[in-house]
């Protein structure tokens, strides 16, 4: 992860290719579905995410520390 944006509840990761939606590694924004989700990780942590399509938007709907 790169940064965490509490204010505008949204989580800035650099990700590696997604190869099953066509997706190179880059580093994107994305908006969170709860703002809980933002209590469990810092700047710079490594994690995992899951990430929905919430009406149009994908949004991260769940965060882990990377194993």
């Amino acid at each position: 992860m790169v940064a965490v944006h509490p204010r505008g509840a949204k989580l800035t990761l650099a990700h590696e290719a997604i190869p099953a939606v066509d997706m190179p590694a880059m580093t994107m924004t994305f908006p969170v579905a709860y703002m809980a989700l933002l209590d469990k990780v810092r700047t710079g942590d490594a994690v995992e995410v899951q990430a929905a399509n919430q009406g149009g938007v994908v949004r991260i709907v769940n965060i882990r520390p990377s194993r």
